[in-house]
């Protein structure tokens, strides 16, 4: 399976995130599946492309949104469905009465 991973930020950039999918990513190339991330050139110093632990990384250069590069792949045929990472919000707050009694 062909796994193409979409996130703003990717490493050497540290964040819970960045971890997360530089650990599941190693984890499907060492299954065997090629494994590319798609982010953002946020330091001019950082490759347009390198493998890491067999992880290909493609970088988006400045001006180049994410969201038109996850287009171009999107039309290319190379994958078969891609998603960017987002936040989520709460529209509502619950009508559960204990609602505020819970711990988060």
């Amino acid at each position: 399976m062909r796994i193409l991973h979409a996130l703003t930020y990717y490493r050497p950039h540290i964040s819970g995130l960045t971890i997360y999918v530089e650990r599941l990513a190693r984890a499907l190339a060492a299954m065997g599946h090629p494994v590319t991330i798609l982010t953002s050139q946020y330091h001019r110093d950082l490759p347009l492309h390198e493998t890491r632990d067999g992880v290909q990384v493609v970088r988006v250069a400045p001006g180049v949104s994410t969201s038109t590069a996850m287009a171009a792949y999107r039309s290319s045929g190379l994958v078969e469905y891609i998603e960017q990472d987002a936040y989520a919000y709460a529209a509502l707050v619950p009508n559960d009465p204990l609602y505020a009694q819970q711990w988060y």
